[in-house]
């Protein structure tokens, strides 16, 4: 007989095992639960916040290889504007991204927002952190351009002419500006460092001492290899351009004897003569000739010497006062295509001289050269500044990414952590130890050294050392950064419309 209670404790023991079969340790963890134990726990959101991050770094990566190609080559101040513009909309959305990151997911998750609330908050946050950071930027820039002296202003310009000059070749394929200390031949300055070179040589030239003087002494020299690498083909403009106006005048010489019988022929009719002299002048109007009257009787060698046509004919081979001819240039029918290019050459040399010697007071708001002197003071300023924190930003968006990326890990934080860390750093640094043919050169020490020696002994080597850097960095950094720019965002130029 069983002891009270044994019967109900009996009941409650498991059941022995089956035959064959030996019962499960209830102590040892289930392969199932082992590799749970190893899975890591990804916080909700992570997800979203990697794949956006991603998005950005590619985008800033092809942003910062367009930023070199209009900043390291011959562009019009509106490309750079444009790619300008689109950086500090990046500037906006990567302090969004940071806010989103650091506040607004995490709690949003914690009250469970519905749709419509991440929708409302992701869109308001978005306008809040992107328009001071945008308009900002531009006030930054609007701010360095608008004080900067005259005598800043007009060295800025100066190193327009020379960064023009080193880009451009003559018809030998010898560079128009050769540079002691820099070997040109070959591809240099169409490589990533040479480009970069190119882009800061304007703020690199405006610490050089007495800079104006030297460029000066060579100024007309210069300026006569300038525009005839930009003049072009004598014969091609000659057809084009001059043959073109004595068509015109061709036509103005029919129109003319066509006044002359129509008014001439009843010399005595009261106001005839009026007439004629009115109509002359309204065909000396329509070519933008005013204030000036067409003789009688003229023929047409007479008629293409006289003043007023003279007058019109400058004004045909002048299109947009680019490339002018000098007011009391003469024309004839038997120019030729060389006699053509010195008459615009020697009056565009004259202007540009006049220009460039000018007073540092015509450099600055409100002076003759103001836009001129404004673009070439925006071009000293933006690319260093533009590049430099294109490369920042990429960094710090590659250390974000490659943190979040980790998490997907079930590494210990410390591990993963110092993973992260090593990456960023070897990112950051490696480029001081990776000299090129840019960095490694005499002239490019010399700007070093200059730069030292004027801006003293703590943001002189800061901005000597930080200009290295991004020589150097753009070298290895430029071929992947236009690989996703061109294979990913389809060769974008990243024009923002105006």
């Amino acid at each position: 007989m069983s002891a009270p209670g044994a019967a109900s404790l009996y009941h409650r023991l498991p059941p022995p095992p089956a035959p064959g079969f030996e019962q499960e340790r209830t102590d040892a963890p289930s392969p199932r639960r082992h590799d749970a134990a190893q899975r890591p726990v990804v916080r909700p959101g992570l997800r979203l916040i990697w794949t956006m991050t991603g998005l950005y770094l590619l985008t800033e990566l092809a942003l910062n290889a367009r930023l070199l190609d209009v900043a390291g080559t011959l562009t019009t101040a509106a490309e750079i504007h444009d790619v300008e513009r689109f950086g500090w909309m990046m500037s906006g959305i990567a302090l969004w991204l940071f806010v989103w990151g650091v506040w607004m997911l995490p709690r949003g998750l914690a009250r469970r927002w519905p749709r419509a609330t991440w929708i409302r908050t992701g869109a308001a946050s978005l306008v809040l952190c992107l328009t001071p950071v945008y308009y900002g930027e531009q006030a930054l820039i609007d701010h360095l351009t608008d004080n900067a002296g005259g005598d800043l202003r007009r060295a800025a310009v100066v190193m327009r002419l020379l960064t023009d000059s080193l880009s451009k070749t003559r018809e030998d394929g010898a560079r128009l500006l050769a540079i002691s200390g820099l070997d040109l031949a070959g591809d240099l300055l169409a490589r990533p460092e040479g480009k970069t070179f190119l882009a800061l040589l304007p703020f690199l030239g405006a610490s050089v001492p007495c800079l104006e003087d030297k460029a000066l002494k060579v100024l007309d020299s210069l300026l006569r290899a300038h525009f005839k690498s930009s003049y072009g083909n004598p014969d091609s403009v000659y057809n084009e351009r001059f043959r073109a106006s004595v068509a015109r005048l061709a036509e103005m010489y029919r129109a003319y004897v066509g006044l002359e019988n129509k008014f001439l022929r009843r010399r005595g009719s009261p106001g005839s003569q009026s007439r004629f002299r009115a109509a002359g002048r309204a065909l000396l109007a329509r070519a933008g000739v005013h204030d000036s009257e067409l003789p009688f009787d003229l023929d047409w060698q007479k008629f293409l010497a006289s003043e007023p046509i003279q007058k019109a004919w400058r004004r045909m081979l002048s299109p947009g006062g680019a490339v002018a001819l000098a007011a009391d240039q003469r024309l004839a029918i038997d120019i030729s295509p060389d006699a053509l290019e010195r008459a615009y050459e020697v009056r565009w040399v004259e202007i540009e001289r006049r220009a460039l010697r000018s007073a540092a007071k015509e450099f600055e708001i409100g002076g003759s050269q103001e836009q001129r002197s404004s673009d070439a003071a925006r071009a000293l300023f933006v690319p260093p500044i533009a590049l430099f924190f294109s490369l920042l930003g990429a960094l710090a968006h590659i250390f974000k990414f490659a943190n979040y990326s980790s998490q997907f890990f079930a590494w210990p934080a410390p591990l993963r952590l110092a993973a992260v860390w090593t990456l960023f750093a070897g990112l950051a640094l490696s480029p001081l130890a990776l000299p090129n043919d840019i960095s490694r050169s005499t002239v490019f020490a010399y700007f070093e050294r200059t730069l030292t020696q004027r801006h003293g002994p703590l943001t002189g080597p800061a901005l000597a050392g930080g200009t290295k850097w991004v020589v150097q960095a753009q070298a290895y950094a430029y071929p992947a950064n236009d690989f996703v720019r061109r294979r990913l965002f389809w060769d974008w130029r990243f024009a923002l419309p105006s």
